[in-house]
């Protein structure tokens, strides 16, 4: 597996062939791609996203949140597109980004908050607001794990992609990140609750689990039980 100390270096004879996407990423809807690397101490994925644009912004690809790919998976996200921006949803999801930018010729944005908080430098500040391409939007989220967590939406295809904001857990369900790194937690459940009035149907986490569809059902049924969460020991 390609580490965050690697350099990628992609075959130049990748097939630019839907069949390579759908092997080597997953695939959650048209345009929507992803892969995950798992964390043993949290029993979940990492993960990272692909985001197809289309229209005006055809061939340009959002890479989201990325942790690092084998290469199978790194091929296929080049053949996904022929521009590349790395988004992070937070400081704290800078994860394999300086390494995959680097590969893909691509800038990274992260949110203007955060940015004291990241070990690259060369990032690109952004808010809620900001221009995208593809039509997407940024949205803020107040009260979170770091101060500038951002989550990432589009109305027309109903997309909406959390960092760490909401948590995939396959054990216990959809949850916020571990109580001790979240001052207000009911503000937490306050800011999320707010993306309620958003219409979405896919949720993508890059902690854990997504839902490629019934998202917004799943988190507004989650929500007023959701509690402060204690983290196993280390």
């Amino acid at each position: 597996m390609i580490d965050a100390t690697t350099t990628y270096l992609p075959r130049q004879d990748a097939p630019r062939q839907e069949a390579l996407r759908q092997d080597a990423l997953r695939q959650y809807g048209p345009g929507i791609f992803g892969w995950g690397r798992f964390q043993p101490r949290w029993s979940f994925d990492f993960n990272g996203h692909a985001l197809v644009c289309d229209g005006a912004d055809s061939g340009h690809v959002l890479v989201v949140d990325p942790p690092a790919l084998l290469p199978s998976e790194f091929d296929a996200l080049r053949a996904l597109g022929s521009r590349f921006t790395v988004l992070l949803l937070n400081a704290d999801h800078e994860r394999d980004s300086a390494a995959v930018a680097a590969a893909l010729g691509a800038p990274v944005l992260a949110p203007s908050a955060d940015m004291a908080l990241l070990r690259q430098t060369v990032v690109q500040a952004v808010d809620a607001g900001s221009p995208l391409p593809g039509g997407f939007e940024l949205i803020a989220l107040s009260d979170q794990k770091t101060p500038g967590e951002l989550a990432l939406y589009h109305a027309a295809r109903r997309v909406l992609v959390l960092g760490d904001a909401i948590v995939g857990d396959p054990i216990r369900g959809l949850r916020f990140v571990p109580a001790m790194k979240i001052s207000d937690h009911d503000g937490a459940r306050r800011a999320v609750t707010s993306l309620l009035e958003l219409d979405f149907d896919v949720l993508l986490l890059s902690d854990g689990f997504c839902l490629p569809q019934g998202g917004k059902a799943a988190l507004a049924a989650a929500l007023p039980a959701i509690q402060p969460f204690k983290p196993p020991p280390v």
